[in-house]
């Protein structure tokens, strides 16, 4: 047996195991300032990222209801005898915001 292959071996008695079983590994190093800097980083890097996910499925889902308000205002509105809606869109702008206004009222004064 050579000294190269003696370590490989496994070892000979349950004793010897057990100790080499029991040997705890070094502790890992502290982390360095740079590694610190980048942990921060990164953790910002994930908040903004939910932020954006967050600001783009409000956007999504506010396209989605003025769309929807607008078929409901074009079906409410009717149609003349040529089948030509009466719908106007500045006026569907103009109540759309107005009651968007409302809103950003009511939910500000109920949050305070």
């Amino acid at each position: 047996m050579t000294a190269a292959t003696q370590g490989a071996e496994a070892p000979k008695s349950a004793v010897v195991a057990a100790m080499l079983a029991k040997t705890t590994p070094a502790p890992a190093p502290a982390p360095t300032e740079h590694e610190l800097e980048i942990a921060h980083l990164r953790a910002a890097l994930a908040e903004a990222e939910a932020a954006r996910q967050e600001t783009r499925r409000l956007f999504d889902e506010a396209v989605t209801q003025r769309a929807e308000a607008w078929r409901r205002f074009e079906a409410a509105s009717g149609r003349n005898l040529d089948g030509v809606s009466l719908a106007d869109r500045a006026t569907f702008d103009r109540e759309w915001t107005a009651h968007m206004a409302r809103k950003a009222i009511t939910d500000a004064t109920a949050t305070a």
